[in-house]
């Protein structure tokens, strides 16, 4: 397990790591709903399959992270810099991503129901068949983004950049462009 061990163990024994380096630290399949990961260093760790529901990552740094099949339902990841993250299967209903960077990340199947999108960078991310359901994306920047077959029944794409996106048999229903 890399990472600062202390930081670790804290985390595991609290759910308590403001600004804490977990950097490739592997801390899949636990439960750290409510946890405090504000400003955290994440950069490659392993978070699959782990429990992240109404946590606080504002600000955290997950670029290269792997979140498969991580529930992040109703959690504040804003300003969240997470390029190149895998977000496969992950569940971020009502989740906050407000100016979140998401560039290239992937984000395959992935649960964005009811999301704060608001600013995001989606640059180049992989939303093949991504849930964006009355998800609210005004301003963000979905530039090269593929959301081949993507559900985006009444999300809010006002201001929103999709120049360059692919959209084959996404929908659109009630969308607000």
């Amino acid at each position: 397990m890399s990472g600062n061990n202390a930081h670790i163990k804290r985390l595991l024994e609290t759910k308590h790591c403001p600004g804490g380096n977990l950097s490739e630290a592997n801390l899949g399949r636990f439960n750290f709903s409510k946890a405090d990961l504000s400003g955290a260093k994440l950069l490659f760790a392993n978070l699959s399959r782990t429990n992240l529901t109404n946590a606080n990552l504002s600000g955290a740094d997950l670029t290269f992270a792997n979140l498969v099949a991580a529930d992040l339902s109703n959690s504040d990841l804003s300003g969240l810099d997470a390029k190149s993250i895998n977000l496969f299967e992950a569940k971020l209903q009502n989740a906050d991503l407000s100016g979140a960077d998401l560039s290239f990340a992937n984000c395959v199947s992935a649960n964005f129901n009811e999301a704060n999108l608001c600013g995001a960078e989606l640059q180049g991310a992989n939303l093949i068949g991504a849930q964006l359901n009355n998800a609210n994306m005004s301003g963000a920047h979905l530039t090269g983004a593929n959301l081949g077959r993507a559900q985006l029944v009444g999300a809010i794409l006002a201001n929103a950049d999709l120049s360059h996106g692919r959209f084959v048999d996404a929908d659109f229903r009630d969308a607000n462009l």
